[in-house]
Parts: structure tokens; sequence; C-alpha cells
């Protein structure tokens, strides 16, 4: 299990936010100049390829398909793309697509009914509350456990648990403002929150109690006969006092 640390959003100065602004209107003037020089190129390149109905409008298109090697996985090697639709095509493309959409929804809100059943069984069985469960990316789980606002996100593979400031141990981490510190428990590699080699919510659950519970067991354990490891908590003793952290508000 990784070590705790705070989690603190220190905002720039002023004086870093204005150099910030001046890189980004830097890089946007960059990137303007840089596209007005490569359309003789990509003309060129859209012109040897497949027929488009317009090509003019591919030359100004944003989408990946334009220009680059004919790909009939993509836009149909770009003869598909949206900037060579009529307004009816892409009318009914969209609908197409609101058709694919509305049969995913069906799936999803069975899927998320069924993790939220076990979830609420795996909260019951732990003695937790659950505030919010789902999502995709990322995945957030959202709770309380033995009077500590909690969350554990899941995102790219990998996954952080994070808890509330000491002062004020209700709040929800998951909604506090960046600036205020809050506590990260553990995190790891998102294989940790599968079980039978599938990820499982319910699951991912049980790993964020357990880490909260941790955490807070070690950081008022008094490793009483403790000489490598303590026998009450589990903590090696070089790193016990790195399980002390605490976050407050006012740091």
């Amino acid at each position: 299990m990784s070590i705790p640390r705070i989690e603190q959003y220190l905002p720039p100065t002023p004086e870093e936010q204005e150099g910030m602004q001046d890189e980004i209107a830097k890089l946007r003037t960059d990137l303007a100049a840089a596209r007005i020089a490569q359309e003789p190129a990509r003309r060129a390149v859209l012109a040897a390829g497949p027929q488009l109905r317009d090509l003019e409008a591919a030359v100004a298109c944003g989408c990946s398909c334009h220009p680059r090697p004919a790909d009939l996985n993509l836009h149909q090697g770009g003869v598909a793309c949206p900037c060579q639709l009529t307004a009816e095509e892409r009318k009914e493309s969209f609908n197409d697509l609101l058709g694919i959409l509305s049969e995913a929804s069906a799936s999803e809100a069975s899927y998320e009914s069924d993790m939220r059943r076990r979830a609420d069984e795996a909260a019951a069985r732990l003695n937790v509350e659950i505030r919010e469960i789902g999502g995709g990316a990322p995945f957030v789980i959202r709770g309380v456990v033995d009077g500590r606002g909690f969350y554990l996100r899941e995102r790219h593979d990998l996954w952080s648990v994070v808890i509330s400031p000491d002062d004020d141990p209700l709040l929800d981490p998951w909604t506090l403002d960046r600036s205020i510190p809050v506590i990260e428990v553990a995190s790891g590699d998102s294989v940790a929150l599968e079980r039978d080699a599938v990820f499982d919510p319910a699951y991912a659950l049980e790993v964020a109690v357990n880490a909260v519970r941790i955490f807070l067991l070690r950081r008022s354990c008094r490793h009483e006969n403790a000489v490598r490891f303590c026998p009450d908590c589990g903590v090696e003793m070089s790193q016990a006092d790195a399980w002390r952290i605490e976050a407050r508000r006012d740091v």
C-alpha cells in the first residue's frame, strides 16, 4: 500500500497566470500560421486520394481523416467525413447515431442498476454509506466510512482513494475546492480492483473502505511491542511516521 500524502492545489500567482496566457496566445498564433502554411500540401495530398465532393471543405476540416492515406475504416477513406455530407445526410447520420446510443443507454442502465445493487449489499456488509457510485472515465465511488468522507477514483487504469480533511471529516472530498487540502491514503493499478480478471465495483468499494480504515488505524496506533512491523496495524516501523499525516483546511 502506498504512503499517504496531502493533496492541495496551489493556484498560480498573477505573474504566472499572465505568463501562461501569453504562452497560450503565442501557441494559437503559431498553430494558425502553421495550418495556413500546410494548406498547399494538404490540398495536394487530398487531391491525390479518394474523390471528394468538396475538396476545399476537406482542406479546412480538422478531422484526422484529412489528409492521410485512405483508410476505409475511418469515414470510408475520407469520403464519408461530415465535411463531405449534405445537411440531409448529416441529419440521417445523426439519427442513426441516436438509435445506437439509445440501445447502448438501455444496456448501460441495466448494468448501472445491477452494479448499484451489488454495491449496496457490500456497503451494508461493510457498514459504510455510499453517496454515489458509477461513471466511466472516471469511475467514482463517494461515501462515508467510520465518520470520514472519502472517494475512490479510477481512470486510465489508475486509481486513488482520498479522504476529507481532519477538521471537517464528513465533508465530501470529491466536491471540495481543490485549494482545500485532502489526504490521498492509497493508490495503484486498476488490476487491484478486479475480481476474476474483471473490474468489480463492489470489490472496488471494499478496496476503498480497507484503505481508509488502515490509514485511520495506522495513524492512531501506538505501535506497542513493535520491532520491524507493528503487530496491531501491520505498518513497517521505518514508515510509521508517514502515517501520522494530517490535512487541515487552514494549511
